[in-house]
């Protein structure tokens, strides 16, 4: 699982029905790319998303995977495409809203691969009263181990952002027009295991916020088998270094969700004084029990 990063932001700060994101960034055919949204919601609703494109033609979600309305201030959404026309740097993608028109935007797109063709599993959302502790509140349990987890949190601008361990999360997108400007901020993290899944935030300050919370299966690639074709181990001549002592041999496999270490062989080769007979003495440890090993002389 891969997140092919933020492909880009943008911000309104005056009144408009619709929000376009010029990409910094690009994703390939069969990534998928969530939009998180975040507006002033004077209509004290989430906008009715009426269409939503992107300039290569791929199709997006209107109705949102997730979406909360937290009274008359803030509203956030996801939207999702899954992409059959690769997206590159300079592409836009356009939000349009019905029903009126919103006073503060903030978008964010980020690209996933291996996000599986029909992905959406979990969702919940939050509208407390204002906290400076910001939750999405809890999903159910997830339907299989390895899913992505996106969180959306819309709020008051001017605000410090803490964003807990386990989550990745770029700088927050906000308006900055001055006067009632809304604040985005999206993370997410991936997991391995079925559970109940939730998004948490910190503040430097309390505000009246929007939270959601999305999960979305995947299914990991499995890494190449790591295989070990020769190991050698270099002994002195017996002049030099009576003994050779290994008291530990250590295969590490970096952190993985899934992975293999196969080793085919292990071959100790003991190296003879001149004229003499390879050593015979070598003995292996292995499960606690001791075991004579094969012998080849040195080349």
């Amino acid at each position: 699982m891969a997140h092919l990063g933020t492909l880009g932001t943008k911000t309104e700060n005056a009144s408009a029905t619709s929000s376009t994101i010029t990409l910094t960034a690009g994703a390939a055919v069969g990534s998928t790319v969530l939009v998180g949204i975040a507006w002033e919601s004077a209509a004290g609703s989430v906008p009715t998303i009426s269409a939503a494109t992107d300039s290569k033609g791929n199709t997006y979600t209107t109705t949102p995977d997730v979406s909360a309305n937290a009274g008359t201030t803030v509203a956030v959404a996801v939207l999702r495409a899954r992409l059959t026309t690769a997206l590159v740097s300079g592409d836009t993608i356009t939000v349009t809203v019905s029903g009126g028109s919103r006073g503060r935007w903030a978008l964010q797109a980020d690209g996933f691969s291996e996000v599986n063709t029909s992905p959406l599993d979990k969702t919940t959302s939050n509208t407390p009263a204002s906290s400076a502790s910001l939750s999405t509140g809890a999903t159910t349990a997830t339907a299989q181990a390895f899913e992505l987890v996106y969180c959306v949190f819309g709020f008051g601008s001017g605000r410090t952002v803490a964003i807990p361990g386990g989550w990745t999360g770029g700088a927050k997108v906000e308006s900055s027009a001055g006067s009632g400007d809304r604040a985005l901020q999206v993370i997410h993290k991936y997991v391995n295991a079925t559970g109940t899944q939730e998004g948490t935030l910190t503040l430097s300050s309390s505000s009246t916020y929007a939270a959601g919370v999305a999960t979305y299966k995947y299914t990991p690639t499995a890494p190449p088998v790591l295989q070990v074709t020769r190991l050698r181990l270099e002994v002195p001549l017996p002049s030099n270094a009576p003994v050779l002592q290994v008291n530990g041999l250590r295969f590490e496999v970096p952190a993985a969700v899934t992975g293999v270490v196969q080793v085919t062989g292990l071959r100790l080769i003991v190296p003879s004084a001149p004229g003499q007979a390879p050593y015979s003495g070598l003995k292996a440890m292995v499960d606690g029990k001791l075991w004579d090993s094969e012998i080849w002389a040195a080349d």
